[in-house]
């Protein structure tokens, strides 16, 4: 037996209250369906609209009463809390803001900062997003690019007038062939990177006076500025603070009326890096004026290091790096003694890189920055060759021996007997940092053969390295992160540490400590093998901050106990 319904109200029975409607919908639902349907179709259509759009409004209301912020803070001062958030960070997205409530995104829509930090994920949004920022600045950070993108930069710089930042790692060949641009093309242009990117044409990229960061990194030798061109634009960005050229070097050395006459001076430059050719660089460097506070990186290409070359290194750099506008750095000032060296394994960004000797030199005043030089992987030679040249260098022009106090060595593979003895001549060397380094062994065995009387200086037989003029300051030796497992040659591993105690304790006035931290492969049996009853010699070593390999293998598998958790 069916129940009856309510009038009006299709499908209600009429013991259910019937609802309360406003009454242009009552209207609607009382009316008799007629032989016109479309009209009162489009009627009603009408009506739900209405409808929503008065809902979408008391829901804005309803935000306002319940969130503090919407009430309290005006929309300025949201504005800027909104910029504050990053435009992208993991799955959090400052565009997600401007989907939380209405007045949010009526904030964001109004406002072209918003949208001006650009995102990459899609050709689409990008194109968005510029259409948004109105004429606000733009910042585009990307080091994901790829072709589909190549389209969209070329739009981006299209917009150079509003750039703010540019920074984008990608394709080779992702930059447009554009046109020679004019003259401060990007007025508001603060940070410019191009990461292995090559510039079709040095002119049209986007420079002007604002520019405090330049960072060009070309994997390519190809299209190389001018002299004229490059000193041209660096002349014009006088607040530059941070330059990186990577293969950009000109080809041919500024001729004397031009720019060695009268370097060009870069006063407030703070981080120099360059990488080409040491002859390249050496002309540069002859060419500007740099601060005393410029922290400098050179990365060296070609392989043919002569101790000339290096020797030049060292003077056009001491003519450039000025203590101010009129005295230049002198290497026999005491601000310049060099009293910590670092050589370590520096490997580039570039695809197939093989890690390469890099030496960097802390000077003994704080206001003097440090100096780096990386030097190129040899194939045919040892690669400590030009790292044991140009410490020969420093010596001549810094006086190393006398003033070098610590020494690190940093995930260095091989260094040579030459290195050692060079090195070893350092009479205030205190304290030598094997880390992560298979280093140590070299290190170990030729200080063997020279407490034992049988190092000779070059290929001179009659020229002996004396023990006691050897590293004569030397006074502790740490050893971190190494891999101390024994090796299958009887004179590599841990063999060479303890052939140079043994070989040492007869040979060495001085006292020493061997401090062991964090290495693999190394145990209680392997510590008293080195044990020893060496005088003048004393071990260090934290058992509990060493493992051996299985003993890692052990800590990285999960126990029964642990999968009854998981």
């Amino acid at each position: 037996m069916g129940s009856e319904t309510a009038p009006g109200s299709p499908g209600l029975p009429r013991d259910i209250p019937r609802p309360v409607f406003s009454v242009a919908t009552q209207e609607l639902l009382d009316e008799d369906i007629g032989q016109d349907l479309s009209a009162q179709d489009l009627m009603v259509q009408r009506r739900i609209q209405e409808l929503e759009r008065e809902i979408s409004a008391l829901k804005s209301r309803q935000n306002i009463l319940r969130c503090p912020l919407n009430r309290m803070l005006p929309p300025e001062l949201l504005l800027r809390i909104f910029l504050l958030h990053p435009t992208s960070s993991g799955k959090s997205k400052r565009v997600h803001l401007s989907h939380v409530c209405g007045l949010w995104r009526s904030i964001a829509l109004e406002s072209g900062a918003f949208w001006s930090d650009l995102l990459f994920t899609t050709t689409e949004m990008t194109e968005l997003m510029l259409n948004r920022s109105k004429e606000a600045l733009l910042t585009a950070r990307c080091d994901r690019l790829n072709w589909r993108h190549r389209e969209i930069i070329a739009t981006v710089l299209s917009q150079r007038g509003r750039l703010h930042t540019f920074e984008i790692s990608g394709p080779d060949d992702i930059l447009p062939p554009f046109e020679p641009a004019r003259p401060q093309a990007a007025p508001y242009l603060q940070s410019l990177s191009l990461t292995k990117i090559s510039i079709p044409v040095w002119k049209g990229l986007p420079l002007g006076p604002s520019v405090t960061e330049l960072r060009l990194d070309s994997p390519k030798v190809t299209n190389r500025p001018t002299v004229e061109e490059l000193f041209g634009s660096l002349s014009e960005m006088p607040l530059l603070r941070t330059l990186q050229l990577s293969h950009l070097l000109p080809k041919t050395a500024p001729s004397h009326t031009e720019w060695t006459k009268q370097p060009l001076s870069l006063a407030n430059l703070r981080e120099l890096r360059l990488r080409d050719k040491l002859k390249r660089v050496n002309h540069f460097l002859e060419s500007v004026d740099i601060s005393y506070f410029a922290t400098v990186f050179v990365d060296i290409d070609n392989a043919n290091i002569t101790l000339e070359s290096l020797n030049k290194l060292i003077d056009v750099l001491g003519v450039s790096w000025s203590l101010d506008e009129d005295e230049p750095c002198r290497w026999d000032d005491e601000d310049s003694e060099v009293q910590e060296i670092s050589l370590e394994n520096f490997t580039s960004s570039g695809i197939n890189s093989s890690p390469r000797p890099s030496i960097a030199m802390s000077f003994s005043a704080e206001t003097v920055p440090d100096l780096t030089v990386t030097f190129p992987r040899m194939i045919d030679s040892a690669d400590s060759d030009a790292v044991t040249t140009f410490l020969a260098v420093l010596d001549v022009k810094l006086n190393l021996t006398q003033t070098l106090l610590y020494t690190t060595i940093d995930s260095c593979e091989v260094l040579e007997d030459p290195f050692w003895a060079q090195l070893g001549s350092s009479v205030n060397l205190e304290t030598l940092t094997f880390s992560k380094s298979p280093a140590y062994q070299d290190f170990f065995i030729y200080s063997a053969i020279v407490a034992g009387g049988k190092a000779f200086i070059g290929d001179h037989p009659d020229d002996v390295i004396l023990p006691e003029e050897y590293f004569p300051s030397l006074s502790t030796i740490r050893i971190v992160e190494c891999d101390l497992g024994k090796d299958s040659a009887y004179y590599r591993g841990l063999n060479a540490i303890t052939s140079y105690l043994e070989t040492r304790t007869d040979a060495s006035n001085t006292d020493l400590t061997l401090e062991i931290n964090e290495c693999r492969n190394f145990d209680e049996e392997c510590f008293s093998q080195i044990k020893g009853s060496y005088t003048k010699t004393e071990l260090d070593w934290d058992y509990d901050e060493d493992m051996s390999e299985d003993e890692f293998d052990r800590v990285d598998s999960p126990s029964d106990s642990d999968e009854f958790y998981m």
